[in-house]
């Protein structure tokens, strides 16, 4: 189980960071990027198909390169592109995480936290 700022997730998992990730797929709530190779962009999460409720989605960065979160980027499907704050792209610090939330046909990002 943990805790990022009082949100408690019990489904961590790792994702390597080792190419850019266009409809990366979602495993649970709390992801984890991990074992990079270089700085890449995410284009956009598939989210599950099981039929659950996605809710919120934690994306912490412990990579050791800062990696891009890109903002309605073409390269993932309509659905499942990102909506950042800034209407820009965000990079994704190492050490630092990033709440989204699947809201219609975006994953809108909610807030950046610093770890």
């Amino acid at each position: 189980m943990s805790d990022i700022n009082g949100y408690i997730y019990s489904d961590a998992y790792n994702v390597s960071m080792n190419a850019n990730k266009d409809n990366l797929e979602i495993n649970g709530s709390y992801m984890v990027l991990s074992d990079s190779t270089g700085a890449y962009n995410i284009t956009g999460f598939l989210p599950p198909i099981s039929g659950d409720e996605l809710g919120y989605l934690i994306v912490r960065n412990a990579s050791g390169n800062t990696q891009t979160l890109k903002q309605n980027d073409a390269a993932s499907d309509a659905g499942n592109r990102i909506k950042t704050i800034s209407g820009t792209d965000l990079l994704l610090l190492d050490n630092q995480a990033v709440r989204l939330a699947k809201i219609g046909n975006f994953f809108y990002v909610l807030g950046v936290i610093n770890l």
